[in-house]
């Protein structure tokens, strides 16, 4: 069985948590759960996991960040956190969901070649 890790790192140990942080959150946890079972079917398990730092470790004025199996979510994703929606609704659920598929696609084609 293929595991996929996703973490999510906190970088403020659960202060400064604000509304997108939180939003973003709920929308990945979302997406775990339509993916467990769909995932499971294909022989891939997910892990989740959540990481709590006491500072934001160089992240700028980010609280959080999302690995999957160790890489950064934007960098599986265009993901400009620039953009309004990122600001007001926090990273959708579409875009975890995406990033995901894309670990998973890049893990497969990696084994097959």
């Amino acid at each position: 069985m293929e595991i996929l890790k996703v973490t999510w790192q906190n970088f403020a140990n659960g202060n400064g948590f604000n509304e997108m942080d939180h939003r973003t959150y709920i929308n990945l946890e979302q997406a775990i759960l339509k993916l467990e079972p769909l995932l499971l079917n294909f022989g891939v398990k997910l892990c989740f996991e959540k990481q709590y730092f006491p500072s934001n470790n160089g992240m700028g004025e980010r609280v959080y960040q999302i690995l999957i199996d160790n890489e950064p979510l934007e960098k599986l994703v265009e993901l400009e956190y620039e953009y309004g929606f990122i600001e007001d609704e926090g990273i959708p659920e579409h875009l975890i969901v995406t990033a995901v598929l894309m670990k998973l696609k890049d893990k497969t084609l990696r084994v097959v070649y």
